[in-house]
């Protein structure tokens, strides 16, 4: 038996390193041989759309505390065989290293996983984020990058830092009806799901809906945000075919995805985004931005990809897509073939497996 300690966020609130945290800590509860507690890192004192820095200075320095109680506990009294935790960056890396440092008081190997996609540019202005992340990554027994432009910075930089590069996952269960269910109305959607904040591009996603404006279609934008927000998009659109339903609970999400006929995530930044994966199995074509793990998951014809910012291209993608439901279908089907191809919590969570075992100590391989 293997004892892990996860170091990550649990729903409320959504987002998508809490879904996958909830999905491995599933998962493992189906392994014989695995015990895995989730240390929850989740935001409890503030929406994670109110970014005004002295609440996320002065909650934030609660909710570390907090935290780090947490781990000392979890490693005092339950001794894990293995440290498992997920990075976001920014004022976490400071949680970061405290945990970093606690393995390495305790002789608990600390594998370091890195959820976010702005690395390589940290790695080109060297600052002080940067030097956290290098700090942490140095004195962890493993790191893993979820995205090629991470994984080949940590590997220049950091040449003797150990690291893997291990995609997100999904489970095929939750996706093992074929047909896809039937639209509410006559009308054919395309669906962006995501927190409906700034960075996610949901600007451009609206300013692109107003050139495209296709008869018998609709964009449904599903997600948690700020209400002035949100009554600031629905302003800027003043159309009945532009539908904001609010944040849901990942079944219902997921049941509204899948009645769609285009998926949308226009982000400015992403890492391995699991609702990419989940649109994929899913079989709908993607319009995404070329962020992050992005292209290597929806390039080479599985999916459309445009630059982050630009309402224009964003538009003439979902017009293409919209316009030609041969394309439509050719997309999905590619995108389906490799989400169950490479990205299934089986295999993904085996090579989890693989790295704590190499990492723990001999007496729990």
């Amino acid at each position: 038996m293997i004892k892990i300690c996860l170091v990550s966020p649990l729903p409320p609130p959504y987002g998508g390193i809490s879904h996958w945290t909830q999905l491995v800590d599933g998962y493992s509860r189906t392994q014989p041989d695995i015990s895995l507690r989730v240390v929850d890192t989740a935001t409890r004192w503030r929406e994670v759309h109110d970014l005004a820095r002295w609440k996320r200075v002065v909650f934030g320095g609660f909710q570390l505390l907090r935290d780090i109680f947490r781990v000392l506990i979890c490693v005092i009294f339950w001794r894990p065989d293995v440290l498992h935790m997920t990075t976001s960056g920014q004022l976490g890396l400071i949680r970061d290293l405290a945990v970093v440092f606690i393995g390495n008081i305790f002789r608990i190997p600390v594998v370091y996983h890195i959820r976010f996609g702005r690395l390589p540019e940290l790695s080109l202005v060297k600052n002080i984020e940067w030097r956290g992340f290098e700090r942490a990554a140095q004195y962890s027994s493993r790191v893993i990058a979820i995205d090629q432009a991470t994984f080949d910075t940590v590997s220049r930089c950091l040449p003797k830092v150990p690291i893997e590069l291990i995609p997100n996952c999904f489970d095929p269960s939750d996706f093992s009806c074929e047909s896809r269910p039937s639209a509410i109305d006559d009308r054919k959607t395309v669906v962006y799901l995501g927190w409906v904040i700034p960075t996610k591009g949901v600007v451009e996603l609206i300013e692109a809906w107003k050139l495209v404006r296709s008869e018998g279609w609709r964009l449904v934008v599903v997600g948690p945000g700020d209400t002035d927000f949100i009554s600031g998009l629905r302003r800027i659109c003043d159309t009945d075919d532009v539908e904001f339903v609010g944040g849901k609970p990942h079944s219902q999400a997921i049941e509204i995805m899948r009645m769609a006929e285009v998926f949308v995530l226009p982000s400015y930044t992403e890492g391995f985004p699991n609702v990419v994966i989940e649109a994929m199995a899913s079989g709908l074509p993607i319009v995404a931005t070329s962020v992050g793990a992005i292209p290597e998951m929806i390039g080479d014809g599985r999916g459309v990809l445009v630059p982050p910012r630009d309402s224009l291209a964003l538009a003439s993608a979902l017009r293409d897509l919209i316009d030609d439901s041969t394309s439509r279908r050719r997309i999905g089907e590619l995108a389906r073939d490799k989400a169950y191809r490479d990205y299934s919590i089986e295999a993904v969570f085996a090579r989890y497996l693989g790295i704590w075992r190499t990492v723990s100590r001999p007496s729990v391989r």
